[in-house]
């Protein structure tokens, strides 16, 4: 009796394992995305497809520009021991409200030190002028390079934007904090889109 038992075990679990290779074996779909990114060459300089960036945020979590392809953005490249800096991260929120929806990326190159900012800095920044953590972004003076524009930007005057396209070209590059200039070239920007 327990050999005929054992035998209509053996044969059960035999069954069950037939069943779930069956399952496991099954015909799976891949989704197999294509790649937006179709260019060889990068750079800082205008009219160029500007090079991915992927720096830690004031949330201290890596964020990457290639993750906005296919929508506007500005960068504000930034220090925080810089005046102009200061005023000009403190209209973000006016000049967003008179330009209309455009992503907005602070990038900090320096602390007051002068030293690279860290999370809390940029947690700081973010607080003193009513920023999101996500969009506050930890750089530092690795990201300049002033004489090729091939390594970082070429720009050495804090504040300058940066005018990206939605397909990630650089359209123009303002240095120096003009609140009137920086609103008219998003607004030519986004109507040319």
């Amino acid at each position: 009796m327990m050999d005929k038992l054992f035998f209509i075990l053996f044969g059960i679990s035999s069954l069950s394992c037939v069943e779930s290779k069956e399952i496991e074996t099954g015909i799976v779909e891949e989704i197999v995305e294509e790649n937006p990114i179709w260019w060889d060459d990068c750079s800082y300089n205008v009219s160029d497809h500007i090079c991915n960036l992927r720096l830690a945020t004031a949330m201290d979590i890596a964020d990457e520009l290639y993750n906005y392809h296919g929508e506007m953005f500005v960068l504000e490249v930034t220090s925080m021991r810089c005046s102009d800096c200061q005023r000009s991260s403190g209209q973000n929120d006016y000049i967003q409200t008179r330009v209309g929806h455009v992503r907005w990326i602070t990038i900090i190159i320096e602390n007051e030190a002068g030293m690279t900012p860290s999370a809390s800095d940029g947690r700081r920044w973010a607080n003193a002028f009513t920023l999101s953590y996500f969009y506050v972004w930890l750089g530092s003076r690795g990201n300049i390079d002033i004489h090729t524009g091939k390594n970082g930007f070429p720009y050495s005057e804090y504040p300058f934007y940066v005018l990206v396209d939605n397909d990630l070209l650089i359209n123009l590059v303002i240095e120096g904090y003009d609140k009137d200039k920086i609103i008219n070239n998003i607004t030519d920007l986004k109507s040319n889109l």
